[in-house]
């Protein structure tokens, strides 16, 4: 496909999912009443709206440098934690206008881009990068949904009982992902099928003097999965890293629905449920999950008590925290890089 036609189909997907976007949110607003979500929003009680805004820098930090420690893994060490960041938030920004985690596109192509050669990245690695990022990120939500659910089943359980479930489960996560990923058999195909989508997207936006063949990017995409391979105790510790980043942020969502509502739910039924609302937000069907994670979060918030305006606030203001206010500083960053592209 020429970057002209790729244009093309791009707006027009655009259009059909913002028209899909305003029309779940239109029927929202009818089903719960702009009248309540005001009274919801009235009442916030604004200290706890200020402890979540206070954390989402640290876990963005954090997320930028798991990033960082993948890129560096790739042989690229020259990528700074500050650099790192501002990249990050550039994803964050192209998300903003773009179904599912489309917009983290925009990431990889100013890593390979980059105008300092030094840092430059091969397109098929830096589109590995991200893949990789977001596969740990989804088996992280998968673990921690998992893990919790027991609590709503076997609350009669003992506490060494719970963790030696909880390390069951864990491990056989672990296995799996060792096993579907980065096996020679299974590992490559999985990965590959999942990224060649992503990759010819890559292959269409690069201009055609300077990008790299789509082959080639399948051939630096294919090499890195392989040398990942032999880097498993790294994948583990990432996970890990990956999965404290998650938690962290569902409790920053707590925080959020503390702000809305007094009577609060169990914090450990909260972090189970809290995930399932973030895959809803993966289906590519609407602008940034608009939507369909709302419509989501007010059904399954619904299983711990928390009414439906309270839930559609939730998602609407957690949104506004962790996505769209920091998308401003990545679009900051990405207007300020374009000025200086035309200066010089």
């Amino acid at each position: 496909m020429t970057q002209t036609g790729l244009k093309k189909v791009s707006k027009k997907r655009l259009i059909v999912v913002s028209i899909i976007s305003v029309a779940l949110l239109a029927f929202l607003l009818w089903y719960i009443g702009i009248d309540s979500i005001i009274t919801v929003v009235s009442t916030a009680d604004p200290r706890y709206l200020a402890l979540a805004l206070i954390v989402e820098p640290f876990i963005l930090l954090v997320r930028a440098h798991r990033w960082k420690l993948i890129v560096s893994r790739l042989g690229y060490n020259e990528l700074g934690l500050k650099k790192a960041t501002l990249l990050y938030l550039t994803g964050l920004y192209g998300g903003s206008f773009t179904p599912s985690k489309i917009g983290d596109l925009l990431r990889a192509y100013l890593l390979a881009r980059d105008t300092d050669a030094s840092v430059r990245v091969p397109a098929g690695k830096a589109v590995f990068s991200i893949v990789l990022d977001r596969v740990l990120d989804v088996i992280s939500l998968i673990t921690i949904v998992l893990v919790g659910v027991p609590l709503f089943f076997v609350e009669s359980l003992a506490d060494f009982q719970y963790i030696l479930l909880m390390g069951v489960i864990m491990a056989a996560l672990l296995i799996g992902l060792s096993f579907l990923l980065f096996s020679e058999k299974y590992g490559e195909k999985v990965i590959n099928l999942a990224a060649t989508p992503i990759l010819k997207v890559i292959g269409g936006v690069f201009k055609e003097k300077q990008r790299d063949t789509t082959s080639k990017i399948f051939d630096h995409f294919s090499e890195s999965v392989s040398s990942f391979r032999d880097k498993k105790i790294f994948l583990v510790v990432v996970y890990l890293y990956s999965l404290a980043i998650w938690v962290s942020t569902c409790c920053q969502a707590y925080l959020v629905l503390a702000a809305l509502q007094t009577d609060l739910p169990n914090l450990l039924h909260f972090v189970t449920i809290f995930p399932l609302s973030m895959f809803a937000a993966l289906i590519p069907v609407t602008i940034s999950g608009l939507g369909t994670r709302e419509a989501a979060m007010v059904v399954i918030m619904s299983i711990i008590g928390v009414s439906a305006v309270t839930a559609f606030v939730l998602s609407i203001t957690f949104a506004f925290v962790s996505l769209w206010l920091p998308a401003i500083g990545g679009g900051i960053y990405v207007t300020l890089r374009s000025i200086e592209k035309i200066s010089d």
